[in-house]
């Protein structure tokens, strides 16, 4: 009776290691730089990005735009976050051809505000964006010039009208 309980015991620390012994390399698996998984995390790893009101309030306060002016952009900002969280749920894409695409999808709202503009609110608006390019030494922002950093008033050239 005494050597089955040794035996018992010998088995269950014997599984207890085994099991210690795949978990810590089912972790190390997961740090390593080319892992699937790895990669998988990092491409969903994005800051969030401004609410579309956070966004329209930011530029209603500095380009004053009126009610009709906000009532157009908002839409095209509504576009444009729906457009953006598709590219990135898109897992057939490379993290590059993300990133084209949302800088398309950023550069066509830009263009489509400057639209609704005045020429004041655009020179203005024109001037937020040289600002944000130069300050992030001409990495993205958002349209809106606020937020998360990517694809913002500088990302782009203002648009050729």
């Amino acid at each position: 009776m005494r050597m089955h309980m040794n035996w018992t015991r010998l088995l269950a620390v014997c599984i207890v290691c085994v099991a210690t012994v795949a978990f810590a390399g089912m972790l190390a698996a997961q740090d390593q730089p080319g892992s699937q998984q790895t990669t998988k995390v990092h491409r969903t790893k994005h800051r969030s990005a401004p609410s579309v009101d956070a966004r329209l309030e930011h530029l209603s306060k500095q380009l004053n735009l009126t009610d009709d002016e906000k009532e157009k952009i908002r839409p095209l900002l509504q576009d444009e976050m729906t457009k953006v969280q598709a590219v990135r749920s898109n897992s057939s894409l490379s993290e590059s051809q993300q990133h084209r695409r949302i800088a398309m999808i950023r550069k066509k709202t830009r263009t489509s505000i400057g639209e609704i503009l005045t020429p004041d609110q655009k020179q203005h608006w024109e001037q937020m964006q040289a600002e944000r390019r130069s300050h992030n030494g001409g990495h993205h922002g958002n349209p809106t010039g606020s937020g998360s950093g990517s694809g913002g008033p500088g990302s782009a050239p203002p648009p050729n009208n």
